[in-house]
């Protein structure tokens, strides 16, 4: 299902890189060097299916350093390819109000237009009247900035050929590649994102490949936590099996809700199971065995 006014059909197909984008992430070299490198061998899946250009949708940075656009042109020609076919919009800005783009099939979306949680808060108590010495529901805000956030992400997506709507339908099939986490304190949800689409077909990418090791502090410990959690393969083992160097806490963190390293696992044909064990002082005991999935 596709259409930005209502639910209509259209062939969508969506690949969703699950990693943080945003501008922070822009303000890191390394960080903004592996975004540009998924936004070059996007480019280049869609030059080889035929796209004759494909449309990048960035943010616009605060300095000029921090853009995406000459590190993306960079990787493409890296790779081997020809960048003059990339053509560059600004999300906020060129994502509304232009037929320019009309035409365009492929389309790659870093990050998400976001703003800071207190914007989402203001325009809450701003539509429903509330005044500042009034009670206000928190929980409302992030349900407020997702449905703002999809907003935006339906005018996006509004500019190129998925508009051309006919009898409800379109024949041309949109193609989307997005690059967005699902995990953080801002996070967004896949699902949220794509609630206009409910039948396009959306899979997971992952243009470097799937790493244990990342930009943040505490991803650094996935690779020597996961050679050792190799040595137990098929054993029930507790979450203090591997003190004093992985504390409980972090074993139990990547074995039941760490993303990154829980779609390692996936890749290398392994999963974990869960079960209880005995009562003791401290509660519930949780035993886990790593095993072929």
């Amino acid at each position: 299902m596709f259409g930005t006014a209502g639910r209509k059909e259209c062939p969508l197909f969506v690949k969703h890189w699950d990693r943080a984008a945003g501008r922070e992430q822009h303000r890191i070299p390394e960080e903004r060097k592996q975004i540009a490198e998924g936004a070059a061998r996007a480019y280049i899946e869609a030059l080889e299916m035929g796209a004759e250009k494909v449309l990048l949708v960035k943010y616009k940075m605060d300095k000029p350093s921090y853009d995406i656009e000459s590190p993306t042109r960079d990787a493409i020609r890296r790779l081997g390819a020809d960048d003059s076919n990339l053509a560059v919009i600004t999300w906020g800005n060129e994502t509304t109000g232009t037929n320019q783009y009309k035409d365009i099939k492929h389309t790659i979306f870093v990050g998400q237009l976001q703003a800071p949680l207190k914007e989402y808060i203001a325009l809450q108590r701003g539509a429903a009247g509330t005044k500042d010495n009034e009670p206000f529901d928190m929980e409302r805000a992030p349900k407020v900035r997702l449905y703002e956030v999809a907003a935006g992400f339906d005018q996006a997506v509004g500019r190129g050929a998925a508009r051309k709507l006919r009898h409800g339908k379109c024949s041309e099939p949109v193609y989307l590649w997005t690059i967005f986490s699902q995990r953080g304190r801002m996070r967004l949800i896949r699902a949220a994102l794509f609630r206009q689409y409910s039948s396009a077909t959306v899979e997971d990418w992952h243009p470097l490949g799937l790493e244990l090791a990342g930009g943040a502090k505490k991803s650094k410990n996935r690779e020597p936590f996961f050679h050792q959690l190799q040595q137990h393969e098929g054993a029930w083992f507790e979450g203090n099996a591997f003190e004093p160097e992985f504390p409980k806490q972090m074993v139990r963190r990547y074995l039941t809700n760490d993303v990154p390293f829980l779609d390692y696992l996936a890749a290398q044909g392994l999963k974990v199971e869960t079960k209880e064990g005995g009562q003791r002082r401290g509660g519930q005991v949780l035993l886990y065995r790593l095993i072929t999935a």
